[in-house]
């Protein structure tokens, strides 16, 4: 509890990208520390799970424009 306290006091945040906000009934949630990483793990389940294995341009700008930032979580 004190740990996440800490965090939440350093206002440390993370990335989230929500696949509900881009696939409807979709909860896989995904966090990672900048962009990039986040970006590369989200595109890994939209292939294994969604099957597109080449997104377009309109489901680039959508899944980057779905980014959140939140306060990092204790592990």
């Amino acid at each position: 509890m004190m740990a996440r306290l800490l965090l939440f006091l350093s206002g440390r945040m993370i990335r989230e990208l929500r696949c509900e906000d881009i696939f409807t009934g979709c909860a896989h949630v995904e966090h990672g520390p900048d962009i990039r990483t986040l970006f590369a793990q989200f595109m890994a389940h939209v292939r294994e799970i969604h099957g597109i294995t080449s997104p377009t341009p309109e489901l680039r700008i959508q899944v980057m424009t779905a980014v959140r930032e939140v306060h990092a979580h204790a592990e």
